[in-house]
């Protein structure tokens, strides 16, 4: 039995430290150039990372989505 409170594989995440702080940022046209300039932080740092030789994913929403909306319409299934 569970309780709904279980471990849902977030312990194994990573932080990005490259974007803190970016949401504080106003206005957002600066908040923009700071989460590029991030981004651009995080590609290097990425890239000296390794190869990847595996990935997990996990669910971390419990939510019907529509197939339509999820593959842009070409779902041939009945879930419409």
């Amino acid at each position: 039995m569970t309780t709904g409170t279980e471990n849902r594989g977030t312990d194994r995440m990573r932080q990005i430290p490259e974007f803190d702080g970016v949401h504080d940022i106003w206005p957002r046209g600066e908040r923009l150039a700071a989460i590029r300039e991030a981004a651009t932080r995080y590609r290097a740092s990425f890239l000296t990372q390794g190869q990847v030789r595996a990935v997990q994913s996990f669910d971390i929403a419990a939510a019907p989505y529509p197939a339509r909306f999820a593959f842009q319409g070409y779902s041939l299934n009945l879930n419409r």
